[in-house]
């Protein structure tokens, strides 16, 4: 650096190549768009985008609250919205895939009781 001429333009690079994303010089690279996470790799972020997935997909229609399974959910509607009938809850769940398949009340009663 001969001048300090030269000094600030040295420093104005270095400054420039700080100003890069977190993803372009980490390796963590693979940005979530639903939330701050980074991974290092395009299919860690394929599994934890399921989660976001699974979140929208439990989400109850009457207050906007989320769960991690369809059974949490199914449970929130009975003793979190005493005032549905059981066949409001059917029809509010009655569609509702249990591990990515669909099943009846009593398999998924089965399923709850072993987790």
């Amino acid at each position: 650096l001969k001048n300090p001429d030269s000094l600030q333009e040295h420093l104005t690079e270095l400054q420039k190549r700080q100003q890069l994303s977190v993803s372009d010089r980490h390796v963590y690279k693979y940005r979530c768009n639903h939330c701050s996470l980074a991974f290092k790799t395009m299919q860690k972020l394929q599994i934890h985008s399921q989660y976001h997935a699974i979140r929208a997909a439990t989400m109850c229609s009457l207050c906007q609250r989320s769960f991690r399974t369809f059974l949490a959910l199914k449970k929130h509607l009975e003793n979190g919205h005493p005032e549905l009938s059981e066949a409001e809850i059917q029809q509010l769940c009655g569609s509702l895939p249990v591990n990515g398949e669909f099943c009846s009340e009593s398999e998924a009663r089965s399923l709850e009781e072993a987790q």
